[in-house]
């Protein structure tokens, strides 16, 4: 059944594709040609093409904001006395977050940032970008503007 749903997805696209192609061809501009080449296929198609649209434009606005963080505010100064604390219990933690990324997606441990973020705060660390952003859900990738921080990566 999978495999019929994802031929009729496939075939949908092409004729999508193949209306859009022949309407701007034609020398429809792109909202007409997006017009022309929605009618030719079933409604329910665009409105699952869109949401998944979408959820592809969340996941990578929340990957952007993990690697990059705020972009409406400077990045937080990491202190080092945080890093020394209780025997560089921040710093080994974060390097070993760093060092063992879930595979084979190379994601960052949830649960470990969370542990990371608690350390941070027992530290002195009261940044709540920093610690909000290790006790957040989602996706953490190498590259985490946060544990790049904490790394002296950034």
């Amino acid at each position: 059944m999978f495999a019929k749903a994802r031929m009729r997805d496939t075939e949908h696209q092409i004729r999508w594709e193949a209306a859009f192609q022949e309407a701007w061809e034609h020398g429809d501009p792109p909202s007409e040609a997006g017009h022309a080449a929605d009618a030719v296929v079933p409604a329910g198609w665009l409105a699952l093409r869109e949401a998944a649209r979408l959820q592809e434009q969340k996941h990578q606005g929340d990957l952007l904001r993990d690697v990059f963080g705020s972009a409406f505010r400077a990045l937080p100064v990491i202190d080092s006395a945080w890093l020394t604390w209780n025997n560089g219990t921040v710093a080994k933690l974060a390097q070993a977050i760093y060092a063992e990324r879930i595979l084979p997606g190379g994601t960052l441990d949830n649960a470990r940032l969370g542990v990371l973020a608690d350390a941070l705060e027992e530290s002195g660390c009261h940044d709540a970008e920093i610690l909000g952003h290790l006790r957040g859900g989602g996706t953490h990738v190498r590259g985490c503007f946060a544990l790049d921080l904490l790394l002296g990566k950034r």
